[in-house]
């Protein structure tokens, strides 16, 4: 099983994806672990433009 600093460590890398592209928002990665797997992850890729 890897350890708990490993997707933290991927969520971390994902969320540098967003670094010219999710402002003003935060900055977020994401990682879903089940039995020691990684079974998703994402990052908040863009801004919304509300009218």
């Amino acid at each position: 099983m890897p350890s708990s600093a490993d997707p933290l460590a991927r969520a971390l890398a994902l969320a540098r994806r967003g670094r010219f592209t999710a402002a003003p928002n935060p900055r977020v990665g994401a990682v879903v672990v089940a039995d020691g797997e990684i079974v998703g992850e994402g990052w908040h890729r863009r801004a919304a433009r509300l009218a």
